[in-house]
């Protein structure tokens, strides 16, 4: 027995450091960001009276908009904090952040940023190797497995290059670098270029050059690796050239003097946890939800009907290669407009095309026939397939373009009628967010019809604009469907438009030129396997795109066949370039031009994201945006703590006046018990919102009460004259079925709530069913074990 006695307190022990444990990364992340707030409110403001460090760089050439943009890129790649970059008249005015220093914006604003290759066995290496230039263990391992044995001349040379000074380049094309990491021992990242053939054709590994100094090296397939040390030519290599010149960088305003260097606050809050303590500590922070963190909450609508029109085109491209495949005499397949219906023209016999199209789209049902086109409409069943596929969809790859930007702990959730909810923590910029996931990013080329007839298409465009209501007009797709009606555009050309923005309207998007296309589309999204940023030698962004082989062959196969014709590269419907083919282009890449874009580096950066991540089957369209500020969830946090500490002193009191000795025990378990549910929703990665604290008020209450029926139950047997050692045990044992059907019967509700709710109700049942279960073991088994624990004596007097 006294074995089992020892047990029983062990277990209460462990229940208690265990929660602690589990929580310690959550109080020293909590307590790390408030002085990293402290510290930075103290670097940037010395007194109450003093001004951010602010600096003026004067501009000695180029556009104003273009040298700020670049320079900010550069700051934040850089790790150089910057409240603010921006430009007026004749200069660039910068506001610095925490840590930031006049040295560190000179090192990233004065320098061009030009890149160039160059065969590394052709440079003059230095006689030795500066110190710190011991070369990655990554960089070793890919040097092994490109040059085998070989690889011995290259770990020799290669530390001798960092910093070299070099001139002629080997090959100069313009250069991009992407998925950059800045480490100890070096930067590493994916560079990008815009010919594929450079390297595998003449190098298999070249030196990269920043401003004639060679930073790193590149591997054929694009993998960089940053020799030496790590300065700020990675960030100078990982962000646009500038567009331009920029004086030095003087300082206009704020107390704290320009050549300070203050200490960087990152390193003091981390230096206040020993490495050794973050080891054994587990990775169950605590995440904070919308409500307390601030953020952003989209309403997506998937156009559902859409989903559907395009599953029937897709099936277009795929019956013709079948047809082609077996010898069926088919003419055409072609949708029909804004309907789920195939028209399947065929000299064949009807029994025949039915054959066939039984055989390969089955989901399709005959309807009726004109002559020899068949008209075949996608069934009911399958409509309602491709709907519930396209949400699946949608949300799968939202999942992963909200991934890609970097949002902690974000909630997607699918609602009814096609409708998804997207959560963002901790992010502020509402149209960087529509941009970046609200976006199609419906990719496809598509041929220029050649021999369309200018003078014709602009004769037809006049009719439509004279006998359409304007803003029909401008709507593409009714624009088509009139030209279509009306018999002035055959089913298989399509008109399209280039758009720019008309700094008269305000920036408005507008159309520019229109463009006959055909509407076989040649290659998707769907081909492509990766997408990155380049600027070319004009320093304008473009996006870069990687096909997979099956799309990089048919895109070789195109090129080669239609030389002399132009290709137009279209998104969401719009043309964004039409450029004219000049040779056979095999390399397996194309690029994207930015036209005219307002912001195109962003816009870029924002399209080959969404190209990354996926095309959406179904358009998506942004129901509802809401901004919650991070001040709201601040005051939240405040107020809910400031109400839980005053109800938990209250709760306290109560039990401490009303039961005496039994109170404390009951205080110590209930104190357990909001420690338990903490750490559960940490163990688990729950994130906690404010219907969570609602749960955890729950909590305390329902383990109050069931502390109150035992402990009456107790009374009642003190009454009776039962020594307490066995009033202890006759009470827990008759208040036992009370306390567990009362938390049963609260767990079903918990259950349903769960079921049947959405987002902020499912956040307060989980913290519900988790803190049933933790009142369970605190009430049933911590308050006895020590209540037990007081009345092992035989002369023990209970006070209750």
């Amino acid at each position: 027995m006294e074995g089992i006695y020892w047990l029983r307190i062990s277990a209460v022990a462990a229940l208690f450091f265990g929660a602690i444990w589990i929580l310690m990364p959550t109080v020293l992340r909590q307590s790390a960001e408030q002085r990293l707030s402290a510290a930075a409110q103290t670097v940037e403001a010395p007194s109450h009276t003093s001004a951010a460090l602010e600096l003026e760089l004067p501009i000695l050439e180029g556009d104003p908009a273009g040298l700020a943009q670049a320079l900010s890129d550069r700051l934040r790649v850089g790790g150089v904090s910057a409240r603010k970059v921006d430009s007026g008249g004749s200069k660039v005015t910068v506001e610095l952040g925490a840590g930031a220093t006049l040295e560190g914006v000179a090192a990233l604003a004065s320098p061009a940023g030009e890149v160039k290759l160059h065969a590394p066995d052709a440079l003059q290496p230095a006689a030795e190797a500066p110190e710190g230039s011991e070369l990655q263990p990554q960089l070793v391992d890919a040097l092994k497995q490109t040059f085998g044995a070989g690889a011995d001349k290259w770990t020799a040379l290669l530390p001798k290059l960092a910093h070299v000074r070099v001139e002629d380049a080997t090959v100069a094309v313009p250069i991009a670098l992407s998925d950059a990491e800045i480490a100890d021992d070096g930067a590493t990242g994916k560079l990008s270029w815009a010919d594929e053939q450079v390297l595998p054709d003449t190098l298999p590994i070249v030196a990269v050059a920043v401003d004639g100094e060679v930073a790193g090296v590149a591997f054929a397939d694009g993998r960089y690796f940053g020799l030496g040390q790590p300065d700020q030519s990675a960030a100078l290599l990982a962000s646009a050239p500038m567009p331009g010149r920029l004086g030095e960088p003087v300082k206009v305003g704020g107390d704290a003097p320009a050549d300070a260097t203050p200490e960087p606050v990152a390193d003091a809050a981390e230096s206040s946890v020993p490495p050794w303590l973050e080891g054994l500590l587990p990775n169950t922070a605590i995440s904070l939800g919308l409500d307390l963190q601030g953020g952003i909450d989209l309403t997506l609508q998937v156009e559902l009907d859409e989903a559907v029109l395009g599953q029937v085109a897709r099936d277009v491209t795929y019956l013709r290669d079948e047809a082609a495949k077996e010898g069926v005499d088919i003419t055409s397949v072609k949708r029909a407009h804004s309907q789920p219906v195939l028209n399947v023209a065929s000299p064949e016999a009807l029994a025949d095309v039915q054959a066939f199209m039984h055989k390969h789209a089955a989901e399709y049902e005959y309807t009726e026939s004109d002559g020899d086109v068949h008209s075949f409409v996608l069934s009911d069943a399958r409509q309602e397939q491709v709907r519930d596929q396209a949400v699946e969809q949608v949300l799968e790859t939202l999942r992963k373009r909200v991934n890609a930007t970097g949002v902690k702990e974000p909630s997607i959730v699918k609602k009814s009628g096609g409708r998804i909810n997207v959560q963002l923590p901790g992010m502020d910029d509402v149209q960087a967010a529509v941009d970046a996931i609200g976006t199609t990013a419906v990719l496809e080329f598509r041929m220029v019809d050649e021999e369309f007839d200018d003078a014709y298409l602009e004769q037809m465009l006049a009719d439509a604009r004279q006998q359409m209501p304007e803003d029909q007009y401008l709507d593409d797709d009714l624009l088509n469907e009139w030209l279509y009606d009306n018999k002035r555009l055959d089913d298989d050309r399509i008109i399209l438009w280039e758009y720019a923005p008309d700094p008269e309207q305000n920036n408005k998007e507008v159309r520019t030129r229109a463009l006959p296309l055909k509407s076989e589309v040649v290659l998707t999204g769907n081909d492509v396997n990766d997408a990155g940023v380049g600027w070319d030698q004009n320093q304008q962004p473009y996006v870069m795109l990687e096909f997979k082989p099956r799309g990089g062959q048919i895109f070789c196969d195109i090129t080669e066949e239609s030389v002399g014709k132009r290709f137009a590269v279209i998104l969401d419907d719009v043309v964004q370039s039409a450029p004219n083919i000049k040779e056979r282009i095999c390399g397996g890449s194309a690029r994207i031009e930015m036209g005219q874009a307002e912001d195109p580096t962003k816009e870029a950066q924002t399209l080959a994201l969404v190209l990354r991540t996926g095309a959406l089957d179904a358009p998506v369209v942004v129901a509802s945006v809401r901004h919650v500020g991070a001040s709201l969830g601040a005051d939240a946090i405040k107020q809910g703590t400031i109400a839980a500490l005053l109800g938990s002193a209250l709760v306290y009191l109560f039990l401490v006046i009303w039961y005496k000795t039994a109170g404390i025990v009951a205080d110590i378990a209930l104190t357990i018990n909001v420690l338990l549910v903490l750490a559960s929703l940490g163990m688990f990665g729950a994130t906690l919102t404010l219907p969570g604290i609602a749960g955890i008020a729950l909590t305390v209450g329902m383990a109050v009460d069931s502390n109150i029926i035992i402990y009456e139950r107790i009374r009642e047997e003190l009454r009776l004259g039962v020594h307490p050692r066995k009033a202890v045990d006759i009470g827990f044992e008759k208040a036992l079925v009370a306390v567990v059907d009362a938390n049963i019967t609260t767990g079903i509700a918990g259950i349903v709530l769960y079921s049947y709710g959405s987002g902020p109700i499912k956040g307060f049942a989980v913290t519900l069913l988790v803190g049933i279960i933790t009142t369970l073991v605190t009430a049933v088994f911590v308050t006895r074990t020590i209540m037990e624990s007081i009345t092992r004596s035989s002369a023990t007097r209970l006070r209750i």
